[in-house]
C-alpha cells in the first residue's frame, strides 16, 4: 500500500493507513492484492466489497430456502 501513516478520509471517517490495512484483511483480501495510491480510493474499495464469507454464507441460505419452495 502507500506510506505508513498516512492518512485519508473514508466515507468521512479519516483513518490512518494500518487502519487501511487491517479493515483489507478483515474483508478478506489476500496480502498480494495491490490497491490503488489514493488512500480515499482504496479506502471505497474495502468499504464497498462484500466479504467472500458473508457472501458465501447469504447464498447458501437463499439457496436452502428456495430448495423447499415451490417455482
Amino acid at each position: 500500500m502507500r506510506n505508513a501513516g498516512s492518512i485519508g478520509a473514508v466515507g468521512g471517517v479519516w483513518l490512518r493507513l494500518e487502519c487501511l490495512a487491517g479493515a483489507a484483511k478483515l474483508q478478506g483480501f489476500p496480502d498480494w492484492y495491490e490497491f490503488p495510491n489514493e488512500t480515499a480510493t482504496a479506502g471505497s474499495i474495502i468499504g464497498y466489497s462484500v466479504p467472500p464469507s458473508f457472501a458465501a454464507q447469504l447464498f447458501t441460505h437463499i439457496q436452502k430456502q428456495l430448495s423447499g419452495a415451490f417455482l
